[in-house]
């Protein structure tokens, strides 16, 4: 238990209806008793103290400063009492009128009564480290309150409710059983029920890779939900990047002109579709220029490209030629060997494949004939390993089809012969999840197809058993705690 005093206010900035004040710590209600008052303002002749209060009971009254005597302003409080309370802790919330003159001088007579301000997420890292919620249930609550989109909402949720903890709960219980077996077989060799057969030990090995496959197959979408599908809209001048964002978006975000380069810097803008953030970029368009802004834009643009997880490379018309099929230039900027006349060189193709980025083919402008023809010249070149789609802008069916094409892609990225109700999208628990797996995987290596030693076959259970303590919480870390908490605001 923390016996420091601390409060901030739970509602956001600016003008509202209301703003709440949170107090926490050993001696909230005490500290209370020396700014509230009973009754409406004027009223000075209550004998009723708030340490007097039930738990989640409620008063009206008012505020005054301890230090100049004034009233404050007239308000609602609520007391709760340890460990019945959001932090764990004895808790007071104050409820005032939402405008910043009250919300100031509410917190100034918490401050000349006792109580310091609180740090970003300390009601928070105190509830955790009361027991209140594990670490994966702060990670969740951090997601929840940054969640811009419905499927983000529910995923956070879900970890808030402890379904993802249950999961861990349920890998923690079959390591320690197994474990525990192993140490009974090596302190007691002469008894034969405690022996663990090949057999046995290939079922158990089984279970615990079939549930670490399964949450570390469901981390690709779980990002993805939690950060949004991040794409950037790559292609040669005047190839419609800009017309076709603004088309997706149904407004004129991006200046649109015959005018090759109108686009010299990325621009950023993003929707949703399905419950799913799609965050676009539409960059610079692609092409030999001497021009220092415009070569930084199309720098930039590659830049973009291998951030993403997503590339639409953009098609117009033929004559379209944005870069000779081979530059041999010595002084020529890397990103000149990307592109062989307006399409992407085999470079980069295989780059952005190894980097996990996928790279979709819109061929534009297919209300022209000469288009449509290009489309099924691009299709007939590349549709065997790439997405090849055909776009006008007028056409608002072709232009949800690409939204469509997005999501299939998003859906493609999860196992769906594993069941992934339950999807991993913290980077800190998937990495921590593939350092298990990667223990497992040697200890199979080590084992071939039969029973490794048993005194190696511990340590190594001992060593996953740890990895897992660190993604729960139960084994703290404080730099860890730190961080993840840092992501709060200071009220929460």
């Amino acid at each position: 238990m923390n016996d420091e005093l601390i409060c901030a206010f739970a509602t956001a900035p600016g003008t509202a209806a209301l703003a709440v004040l949170r107090i926490s710590g050993q001696g909230a209600a005490q500290l209370a008793d020396k700014i509230f008052r009973f009754g409406p303002i004027g009223s000075s002749n209550s004998t009723r103290k708030v340490v007097s209060l039930n738990g989640y009971q409620a008063a009206y009254g008012h505020v005054i400063d301890p230090l100049t005597q004034e009233t404050v302003d007239e308000v609602v409080l609520l007391r709760y009492k340890e460990p019945h309370s959001y932090t764990g802790e004895e808790m007071v919330e104050i409820s005032c009128h939402g405008n910043s003159i009250s919300r100031t001088r509410l917190l100034e007579a918490c401050q000349h009564a006792g109580c310091r301000l609180a740090t970003k997420g300390e009601f928070s890292k105190r509830a955790f480290l009361n027991g209140k919620f594990t670490l994966t249930e702060a990670e969740g609550l951090a997601d929840l309150l940054q969640a811009e989109e419905k499927q983000a909402q529910k995923l956070a949720l879900q970890q808030l409710s402890g379904a993802l903890g249950r999961q861990y709960s349920k890998i923690n219980s079959d390591l320690l059983d197994f474990e525990a077996k192993c140490q009974m077989a090596i302190e007691f060799p002469e008894y034969p029920e405690y022996d663990i057969s090949s057999a046995e030990y290939t079922q158990r090995m089984k279970e615990l890779h079939r549930q670490l496959k399964a949450l570390l197959a469901g981390y690709n979408q779980g990002k993805i939900i939690k950060e949004g599908l991040k794409i950037a809209i790559l292609g040669a001048p005047n190839a419609g990047k800009s017309s076709l964002l603004n088309a997706i978006l149904d407004e004129d975000k991006a200046i649109v002109t015959d005018i090759a380069g109108t686009t010299r810097d990325v621009l950023e803008a993003e929707t949703s579709y399905k419950g799913i953030l799609y965050q676009f970029k539409d960059t610079a368009g692609i092409r030999n220029s001497s021009d220092k802004v415009e070569k930084e834009g199309i720098k930039r643009s590659f830049k973009s490209a291998f951030e993403a997880d997503v590339v639409l490379w953009l098609v117009g018309e033929p004559a379209a030629t944005a870069l000779p099929a081979d530059s041999s230039s010595a002084s020529a900027p890397e990103w000149e060997t990307y592109v062989q006349g307006n399409l992407p060189a085999p470079k980069l193709l295989q780059e952005l494949q190894a980097k996990g980025i996928k790279l979709f083919f819109v061929v534009t402008k297919q209300d022209l004939s000469a288009c449509k023809s290009l489309f099924r010249e691009i299709k007939q070149q590349y549709a065997v390993n790439y997405p090849v789609l055909p776009c006008s802008v007028y056409n608002r069916t072709e232009i949800t089809q690409i939204l469509t094409s997005l999501y299939d892609y998003y859906l493609s990225l999860g196992d769906q012969s594993l069941q992934q109700n339950v999807k991993v999208s913290s980077l800190r628990q998937y990495q921590g999840l593939c350092e298990i797996e990667a223990i497992l995987q040697k200890l199979d290596e080590t084992a071939a197809a039969s029973l490794p030693p048993l005194d190696i076959l511990d340590q190594m259970l001992q060593a996953c058993l740890e990895k897992l303590a660190l993604i729960t919480g139960q084994k703290p870390d404080e730099a860890v705690i730190e961080t993840i908490f840092s992501r709060f605001c200071v009220g929460k």
